[in-house]
């Protein structure tokens, strides 16, 4: 079937849907009860288990390029504002660093897509992407799939994106001017999607949205992105029901060759109960549909510093930090990064006399690194423990949460400070080894300290 439907045969397509998802939400709603509990598998893109993996890098170069790539992510976050901006500049070329695997379409194509939490949809990279031929991960051709739709104009799924109805009566999904060389544009679609858990049970889901790519300039070419935001095309969204509106992860060392684990249902990783959970409150930038949590300030020790800002010296502005999976390391403003790193280089011992640089002064590595300060390392280091402070969640980091071995010799601060016009951003690296979960009935994010690698 071609993918250029008119208009009139896609009103039968829709009715079709319209009475198969009554009963198949009449089956979500027996699962719920019996506490649906869906567990799939993480890859990180650089693990030997990636197709991506390039096993003639090294270690350092390819956290080089990892936080390469995250920093070109952070020149295009958008900053805090009152628009919806967000809902269009949703999608980043190159962005992701955890691979999760689903199948699209009838018969099937595997791919493999990066989680994300900054975006709002599921795009996937077909066939007619003129920038992914060649590429070790598949392609969707939508012309060989029995179930592929374009939306129309007229769907809820166009009306909710303000996305471009073209002149043959079909939806496109296109990014704000400011972003256009960054966003990849698609056809919104609906097809059969199926994704896998982490014991290899099959979990389809019929008639899916998602945004069909047409052209994307990304370092790797072909992979999707599954968008956790609360969009309307977003994977979360897609599962809400079902959920109960939860979903958790828990994401592995970066060194780590176990897989990372992403959860959805009322079984999740993490228990009300559980005394070792802290939990903040979301933010209120809902319009986005990102995660926006208040950070109040950050200790180095015992010694806390609390952010202030000048139009309210008191307190800080509600949800002031988005939560990213995508951004590698957590950025600070300016002024308070550099207190903050001035603190942590006088929390570091000096160096023992036989060490080869006798200084426990910081340095700066190379660019490509974006990272200051770094210290020499050599393994009696004691490094300060650094807590986070969120409203109501106090979070203490691991020395690994806090610090990057970029090199046999080299350790340096996992953090940097945002340029103007950026958003301040809780990355990924902070996030290991932590089960995050969120319960967006409550409008909360938690927190829990475990080896995401035993999960």
């Amino acid at each position: 079937m071609e993918p250029n439907v008119a208009y009139h045969n896609f009103i039968s397509f829709t009715s079709l849907i319209i009475i198969l998802s009554t009963v198949f939400l009449s089956s979500f709603a027996i699962i719920q009860a019996d506490k649906f509990s869906f567990t799939a598998e993480l890859i990180h893109i650089d693990s030997p288990n990636s197709p991506f993996f390039n096993a003639s890098e090294t270690t350092t170069h390819r956290l080089a390029k990892a936080l390469q790539r995250s920093a070109n992510r952070v020149a295009r976050l958008n900053p805090l504002s009152n628009s919806d901006e967000g809902v269009h500049a949703s999608i980043f070329s190159g962005d992701g660093n955890y691979l999760m695997k689903l199948l699209i379409g009838t018969p099937p194509t595997e791919i493999h897509a990066a989680i994300d939490t900054g975006s709002n949809v599921i795009w996937i990279p077909c066939i007619n992407c003129k920038d992914c031929f060649n590429q070790s991960s598949s392609i969707f051709n939508p012309l060989a799939s029995s179930t592929y739709q374009d939306a129309p104009c007229d769907s809820y799924q166009c009306e909710t994106t303000s996305s471009s109805c073209q002149s043959d009566n079909v939806c496109l999904y296109s990014c704000d001017e400011k972003h256009q060389l960054n966003c990849p544009n698609g056809r919104i679609a609906v097809d059969t999607m199926t994704l896998t858990s982490s014991d290899g049970r099959p979990f389809p889901l019929p008639y899916s949205d998602f945004v069909c790519g047409n052209s994307i300039y990304k370092t790797f070419a072909g992979v999707g992105v599954i968008g956790l935001g609360r969009g309307a095309l977003s994977l979360t969204s897609k599962l809400y029901h079902l959920s109960d509106g939860k979903f958790s992860y828990c994401l592995a060392d970066y060194y780590s060759k176990q897989p990372s684990k992403i959860n959805f249902g009322l079984q999740s990783f993490i228990s009300d109960d559980d005394l070792e959970v802290v939990s903040t409150t979301l933010g209120h930038h809902r319009h986005s549909g990102k995660y926006y949590v208040t950070l109040e300030g950050i200790s180095v020790g015992e010694k806390r510093q609390d952010l202030y800002y000048v139009d309210d010296p008191f307190a800080p502005p509600v949800g002031n930090m988005l939560i990213d999976s995508g951004t590698m390391f957590t950025l600070l403003p300016k002024d308070f990064y550099d207190y903050l790193w001035s603190t942590v280089s006088y929390a570091i011992p000096e160096n023992p006399q036989n060490h080869p640089h006798n200084s426990r002064f910081p340095f700066s590595m190379d660019n490509t690194l974006k990272l200051s300060p770094c210290f020499w390392y050599y393994p009696e280091l004691k490094f300060p423990k650094i807590t986070i402070h969120f409203t109501d969640a106090d979070v203490e980091l691991s020395d690994d949460n806090s610090f990057i071995r970029v090199a046999e010799d080299v350790v340096c601060f996992a953090f940097a400070a945002t340029q103007p016009g950026q958003s301040t951003v809780y990355g990924s690296w902070q996030q290991m080894n932590f089960i995050l979960g969120y319960d967006l009935k409550r409008g909360t994010v938690s927190f829990k300290r475990t080896d995401c690698s035993k999960l």
